[in-house]
C-alpha cells in the first residue's frame, strides 16, 4: 500500500459528492443548537465557610445584654455596609463591560472562520466536479488523481468545522457569563433594597421599644400605688416567660432541622462536583484527540509542499476507505454529544443543590432573627419583673418605717379571739413562710447567669454556636418550676391560718443581701 494510507489518511471523495448539501445543513443545525444551548455558571459562590458567613450577615459573638438601669432606652445598631455593596456593584459593571468586549472579538473571529468555510466549500465543489468528470469518462478501473486536492480539502474542511464549533462554544460561554453578571447585579440591588427596608424596620422597633419603656414606667408607678396589681403583673410575666420558653424550644428544633438539611445539600454538592470532574476529564480526552488530528493535518500540509504525485486506487479500496472515514466521523460525533450531555447534567444538578442551599440559609436567617427577638422579649420581661420587685421593696420599707414611728399602739378588745396586731416591742409573730418566692427564684437565676457571664468575659471572647446560645438562655427561662413548687408547699389549712397576713420576701439585684421581712395586716 501507499505510505500515505499506512499513516491512516482517509480519502473521502464520493461521500463529499453524495452528501455535500446535507453536511452544510447539519453544520447549520449544530450552530443553532450550540448557540441556543444554555450553559450554567459552575463557579463556586464562595470558597470557605468564612466567606459564606460574611455573605449572609457575618460572624456574631454571644454577648448577653445586662439589664438597663431604670428609664434608659435600648440602642439599636444597623450592621449594614451600603458603601461596600455599591463598590461591588461597580466592580460587576466593569466586569460586564470586559465580557462584552470579549464577545465582540469572538464575533469577529467567527466571521473570519465563516469566510474560510465558504472558500473551502468552493474548493470542495470544484473537486466534486473533477471527480464527476472522471467517473463519466470511465477510462479504466483504476482512478488517477492528485493526492493533494480532495483529501487535503476534506481535512481542511474538518479543521474549519472544529474551529467553528469552538468559537460558537466560546461565544455561548461569554453570553452566559454576561447573563450571570447581570443576574448578580440585580441580586445586589435587591439586597440593597432589603437593607433599606431593614433600616426602616429597625427605626420602627426603636419607636416601639420607647413606647414599651414608657408603659413599664407607668406600670411601676401603678405598682407603687397598688401592691396587689404588682403581684398580678409578676404572675402575668411568668406566664409570658413560659410561653417564650416553648417558642424557643420550637425554634431550636427548627434550627436543628435546617442544619440537617444543609448537611444533606452539602453531600449533594459533593456528588455533583465529582460528576463535573469526570465530565471535564472526558472533555480533556476529546481535546487531546482533536490535537492529534491537528498534528496529522499539519503533517499533511508539510507533505503538500512536496512535488505532486499521483495515487492509483482500485474501486474496492476507495469504497473501503470512504466507509472507514464515515465510521470514524460518526464515532467522533457520538463521543462529543455524550460528553456535552454529561457536562450539562452535572451543571444542572449543581445549580439545583446551590438553590436548595440558598433557600435553607435564608430560612435559617429568618429563624435566627425570630430567636433573637424572643430572647430580647424574655430579657425585657425579666427587667420588668426586677423593676416591679424593686418598687414593692420600696413600698414595704416605707410601710415598715411608718409603723415603727407610732408609739403605744392600741389593741382591740377581742384581740384574744382574733389575730394580734404587730407591736413595735413584741417579737414578730410566727407566720408561715413559703420555701421560695418568685423574687428569690429570679434573683438566684440571674445571679448564677451573671456570674457565668463574668467568667466567660474574663477568659476571653469565644465564638458561640446556636446550641450554646439556647443553653445559656435556658437558665433564665426556668422560672415556672420553682413557682409551682412554692405553691404546692402551701396547704389550704395553712392558708386559713394566715388570715389577712401575707409575706413578701424581696431580694436585691445583686442577689447577695436579703432585705428584712415584714408581716402586714
Amino acid at each position: 500500500m501507499d505510505p500515505q494510507m499506512q499513516n491512516g489518511d482517509v480519502v473521502d471523495v464520493s461521500a463529499a459528492c453524495d452528501a455535500g448539501g446535507t453536511k452544510h445543513e447539519d453544520d447549520h443545525e449544530k450552530k443553532k443548537t450550540a448557540v441556543s444551548r444554555s450553559v450554567v455558571d459552575t463557579s463556586a459562590p464562595f470558597g470557605s465557610v468564612k466567606e459564606a458567613t460574611t455573605r449572609f450577615g457575618g460572624i456574631g459573638f454571644w454577648r448577653p445584654t445586662t439589664h438597663n438601669p431604670y428609664g434608659r432606652e435600648p440602642e439599636v445598631t444597623s450592621e449594614v455596609d451600603i458603601a461596600k455593596m455599591e463598590k461591588q456593584a461597580a466592580q460587576l459593571k466593569s466586569d460586564l463591560i470586559l465580557k462584552e468586549r470579549e464577545t465582540l472579538s469572538a464575533l469577529e473571529e467567527l466571521e473570519t472562520t465563516m469566510n474560510t468555510v465558504v472558500e473551502l466549500k468552493a474548493k470542495l465543489q470544484h473537486a466534486d466536479l473533477l471527480v464527476a468528470g472522471i467517473n463519466d469518462g470511465g477510462t479504466s478501473s483504476l482512478i488517477m488523481f492528485p493526492s493533494s486536492t480532495p483529501g487535503l480539502i476534506l481535512l481542511e474542511l474538518k479543521q474549519a468545522k472544529l474551529n467553528l464549533i469552538k468559537t460558537t462554544h466560546d461565544l455561548v460561554g461569554i453570553r452566559t457569563a454576561i447573563e450571570s453578571y447581570k443576574a448578580r447585579i440585580e441580586k445586589e440591588r435587591i439586597l440593597l433594597d432589603k437593607t433599606k427596608k431593614r433600616l426602616v424596620l429597625s427605626s420602627m422597633k426603636v419607636m416601639s421599644l420607647k413606647e414599651e419603656v414608657s408603659e413599664t414606667n407607668q406600670k411601676v408607678k401603678d405598682c407603687d400605688n397598688d401592691p396587689l396589681h404588682a403581684t398580678w403583673e409578676i404572675q402575668k410575666l411568668s406566664s409570658e416567660a413560659e410561653h417564650l420558653k416553648k417558642v424557643l424550644e420550637a425554634t431550636k428544633s427548627e434550627v436543628l432541622k435546617a442544619m440537617c438539611e444543609i448537611e444533606q445539600t452539602k453531600s449533594k454538592i459533593k456528588t455533583a462536583e465529582s460528576r463535573l470532574v469526570a465530565a471535564k476529564k472526558i472533555k480533556e480526552a476529546s481535546r487531546a484527540t482533536e490535537a492529534f488530528v491537528r498534528a496529522e493535518i499539519n503533517a499533511l500540509k508539510s507533505n503538500e509542499m512536496k512535488p505532486e504525485e499521483g495515487i492509483n486506487l482500485t474501486v474496492e479500496e476507495y469504497t473501503s476507505l470512504t466507509r472507514k472515514a464515515q465510521y470514524a466521523e460518526e464515532t467522533l460525533k457520538r463521543r462529543v454529544v455524550s460528553t456535552e450531555l454529561q457536562v450539562d447534567e452535572a451543571n444542572v444538578s449543581k445549580t439545583e443543590t446551590l438553590t436548595q442551599v440558598e433557600k435553607v440559609t435564608e430560612e435559617l436567617m429568618l429563624r435566627k432573627a425570630a430567636l433573637e427577638e424572643a430572647l430580647s422579649r424574655v430579657e425585657a420581661a425579666n427587667r420588668a419583673k426586677l423593676e416591679v420587685e424593686e418598687a414593692m421593696r420600696k413600698w414595704r420599707s416605707d410601710q415598715g418605717q411608718t409603723k415603727s414611728s407610732v408609739k403605744n399602739p392600741t389593741k382591740f378588745k377581742n384581740s384574744s379571739k382574733g389575730l394580734p396586731l404587730v407591736d413595735g416591742n413584741d417579737p414578730p409573730p410566727t407566720v408561715f413562710q413559703s420555701t421560695l418566692s418568685i423574687g428569690q427564684i429570679l434573683s438566684r437565676k440571674l445571679h448564677s447567669w451573671e456570674s457565668s457571664v463574668c467568667v466567660e468575659k474574663s477568659s476571653g471572647k469565644q465564638k458561640g454556636s446556636i446550641s450554646q446560645m439556647f443553653c445559656k438562655s435556658g437558665s433564665v427561662l426556668n422560672l415556672r418550676d420553682g413557682q409551682e413548687n412554692a405553691r404546692k408547699d402551701v396547704t389550704p389549712k395553712e392558708k386559713k391560718k394566715l388570715g389577712r397576713f401575707f409575706r413578701v420576701s424581696i431580694v436585691s439585684k445583686q442577689g447577695k443581701k436579703v432585705t428584712p421581712k415584714f408581716s402586714v395586716t
